[in-house]
């Protein structure tokens, strides 16, 4: 037999000796008691008290406060399998809503298209927690990790280009954000996973890559949009009629999935480029490169366990304290 709490027998070295202690105090205080009344006559004589029945109860006591304490210990023998969804990983999800992801290539549009991606992600990886970057020009901390996926749809499902005020695709200010609330994370598997056409890239997000890579973090890349063929970026006037996007010289703004320097990215954090089409999502090939962010020694679906038998020592202190409470101390006649 095994304990998972072995330190509370030691408790036995002082219970025992106080139980004898405070019964032996007892049972002098009732001496005292009586002679005080019958003085020195005989005191079986006057009383119909049964010593070996207050003995027995007596041991029958101790017993009980003895497998009481055994039961407190969480006695246990042999192994259980239980199903095991604990909590893995720790991701963070930096979506790009810069107004390039308004162009209708990938329908409806590469916004909607990753949103939805996202959606599907989350829902198929419970026990993982998830947090939302938006980016554009700047980058904000839209949801903290958490296990809460309402909350988190509910968060998504509001992220639009009008989240982040700063226009461009400014990925190295994306890619701050995600370090900082990563660091805060306690999860021991962690990755960011980057939605983004890549179209206009703004800062140096070779220094942050460093960064990722320093702390081990894959970066996971989903390129959305065709690197081919350019997209139009429609946008709705202040009428709130749709209209294309011109720039200064009145020419379509035309835009393009940047996927070369997606990839040089993914390549440098050890993490992974998946281009998502309206055709095959990639969520399949993401699937696979979260699960293998823990070894397949720790993702089994069981776990072990002790199989605890504290019930049957409290059992036997509930019996026990039954016989005691049904066993008189009166003496029969032949005694």
């Amino acid at each position: 037999m095994n304990f998972l709490k072995p330190d509370i027998l030691w408790n036995l070295l002082w219970i025992i000796p106080l139980y004898f202690i405070l019964f032996k105090l007892a049972t002098s205080k009732r001496k005292r008691t009586l002679k005080s009344i019958i003085g020195n006559r005989n005191i079986q004589e006057y009383t119909s008290l049964s010593n070996n029945k207050r003995i027995i109860k007596q041991w029958l006591l101790l017993f009980v406060i003895i497998f009481l304490v055994i039961a407190l210990a969480r006695p246990f023998w042999g192994y259980k399998l239980l199903p095991y969804t604990g909590r893995g990983k720790d991701m963070l999800i930096v979506l790009d809503v810069s107004k390039s992801m308004l162009s209708q290539d990938i329908p409806p549009t590469r916004l909607s298209h990753a949103k939805l991606l996202i959606k599907d992600l989350i829902t198929a990886t419970t026990g993982d927690r998830y947090g939302l970057i938006a980016f554009a020009g700047s980058a904000f901390l839209e949801c903290p990790l958490t296990e809460n996926r309402n909350s988190l749809f509910s968060i998504l499902k509001e992220t639009n280009i009008s989240s982040i005020p700063v226009g461009g695709t400014n990925i190295e200010k994306a890619m701050e954000v995600a370090i900082r609330a990563l660091k805060a994370a306690s999860g021991n598997y962690k990755a960011v996973i980057l939605f983004t056409d890549g179209d206009e890239l703004q800062g140096n997000s070779s220094n942050t890559i460093k960064k990722l890579k320093s702390f081990k973090i894959p970066l996971y890349i989903v390129g959305i949009g065709n690197p081919k063929k350019p997209g139009l970026i429609q946008i709705k006037d202040k009428k709130g009629n749709n209209k294309f996007l011109k720039d200064k010289a009145g020419k379509l703004v035309e835009s393009k999935l940047n996927e070369k320097q997606l990839k040089k990215m993914a390549l440098e954090t050890n993490g992974v480029y998946i281009r998502s089409t309206a055709t095959d999502s990639g969520l399949k090939t993401l699937l696979t490169q979260i699960k293998n962010l823990i070894p397949e020694k720790y993702i089994s679906n069981q776990l072990t366990r002790p199989f605890e038998r504290f019930q049957i020592p409290l059992i036997i202190a509930f019996i026990l304290l039954v016989i005691w409470f049904s066993l008189g101390e009166r003496r029969e006649n032949s005694e």
